[in-house]
């Protein structure tokens, strides 16, 4: 039988990747661990989830979030700072805090022999830090200093001012490290309040990964964080989000060679059902290098080193946004070229950036649990979100997707008519320039984001 070349060959959905197995086990008190076992090394890594991000902070606290996590960790129950920094020290394991803008996380490393000491330091972290008044106000003032580092960088000015003009009136228009004039009105009794106020409530989540039993992690569990009395979270308001109208914010950073471009609107939440064409769809827009954005600005114009596309999820709300580095000259014609990709890419998309696009997120998933620290990580995403079971359908749902949900997504997801475009450059350079986009509002802002007068 002669083979008609003409012809393409029936596709077939690749071999499924064999997921880890995780286990929910709940403790006594109502704490549940969503715990992964993995015996080919032995390390044990954790994150505890509480639900006390920079969303919380309340007008006039920002940055409060941020001090308590820097300060958590400064001394617990009878170890003041020094001396717990020695014993993990001593153990060679890590425990660190990190904040976002929903959560803060308490995450710990240990090999598995000096993992049940770890975890008790661990518990009396969560349980009884100290807060003890010099530890506070060392770590004030090297927050302090980093907001006033952070605020003399164009790509955290340009960050700052989407997220407060993007989320504006919301809980999430804020930046997490806060600012520094409100950050001094913050006392050691505003720490400890948040504190009592957001942890140990039952909305707590413990994630876990590595070489101990589901058994032996439940008795440790129940040993070491089984007397916590978990309370009822404080109840959310309504949050309201803004219906914003597509302009142009710019900020003038005296004498930069670059303006950094930032361009982004609100969007569908993580758990909309069309989630996944709308990955797709944001891959072939400018989810990876050769992407329809990066493929013109960069190796067709040359106007940047490269330009990005991405569809990102807070708790609450998702957000599209495009960001770039572009020499000032560049600043126009780079705003042009990403409004007319993000135009066409609604109007069609080619069978073979559709095939590319599932091949290239299909290839990537199984590299996505190859570590440690990328399971948790996966299964901490996944238990923020909800997400039941989505990596058990991954590849089968981008595989079934067909080319018009795509497209429907890419018409969903990329607005037009809500891209708000920030500019972060030498006003003498770009400004003037920026007024010849004379459809869309140009509007000055002062680098921590507010309206200029």
């Amino acid at each position: 039988m002669k083979l008609n070349r003409n012809i393409p060959p029936k596709s077939k959905i690749p071999e499924q990747f064999e997921l880890p197995v995780t286990q929910v086990l709940k403790l006594n008190n109502g704490l549940e661990i969503y715990h992964t076992e993995k015996k080919k090394l032995p390390i044990v890594k954790m994150n505890m989830i509480i639900p006390a991000g920079s969303c919380f902070d309340g007008y006039g606290n920002e940055g409060l979030a941020y001090l308590t996590g820097l300060v958590l960790d400064e001394g617990a129950a009878k170890l003041n700072a020094l001396q717990l920094a020695d014993e993990i020290d001593k153990l060679g394991s890590l425990i660190n805090v990190s904040t976002t803008m929903d959560h803060i996380f308490l995450s710990l490393t240990s090999i598995a022999e000096n993992f049940e000491r770890t975890f008790e330091l661990f518990s009396f972290i969560l349980k009884e830090p100290r807060f003890d008044k010099e530890s506070f106000e060392r770590e004030k003032k090297k927050h302090t200093t980093k907001i006033i580092q952070a605020f003399d960088m164009p790509s955290y000015i340009i960050a700052n001012a989407f997220q407060k003009n993007i989320f504006k009136g919301s809980i999430y228009d804020k930046p997490i490290l806060g600012y520094s004039h409100t950050v001094e009105t913050l006392t050691q009794q505003k720490v400890k309040d948040f504190y009592n106020r957001y942890f140990l409530n039952d909305n707590m989540n413990l994630i876990s990964v590595g070489s101990i039993s589901p058994e032996d992690l439940t008795i440790l569990s129940e040993k070491y964080l089984g007397d916590i009395k978990l309370k009822t979270p404080p109840k959310l308001s309504k949050i309201e989000f803004p219906k914003n109208k597509s302009k142009i914010f710019f900020i003038n950073k005296e004498g930069a060679a670059q303006s950094e471009i930032a361009v982004g609107h609100i969007s569908k939440d993580r758990n909309a059902s069309d989630f996944m064409a709308a990955k797709i769809a944001n891959v072939i827009l400018g989810g990876q290098f050769s992407s329809r954005i990066n493929l013109n600005l960069r190796e067709d114009k040359g106007y940047t080193y490269g330009v990005s596309s991405s569809l990102e999820y807070d708790k609450f709300v998702g957000y599209f946004s495009v960001s770039t580095s572009v020499q000032s000259e560049f600043t126009v014609p780079s705003i042009k070229e990403i409004r007319k990709e993000i135009n066409l890419i609604r109007k069609d998309i080619r069978q073979d950036e559709i095939a590319f696009a599932k091949s290239y997120l299909i290839k990537q998933f199984p590299s996505m649990f190859e570590t440690y620290s990328q399971i948790l990580q996966r299964i901490t995403t996944k238990t923020i979100h909800e997400l039941d079971d989505y990596y058990e359908h991954y590849i089968q749902d981008i595989w079934d997707l067909t080319k018009e949900e795509i497209l429907e997504a890419a018409n969903e997801y990329f607005r037009p008519e809500m891209l708000t475009f920030f500019v972060v450059a030498d006003k003498a350079s770009v400004y003037e320039s920026l007024k010849s986009i004379d459809d869309l509002e140009l509007i000055e802002l002062d680098i921590w984001g507010n309206i200029s007068n």
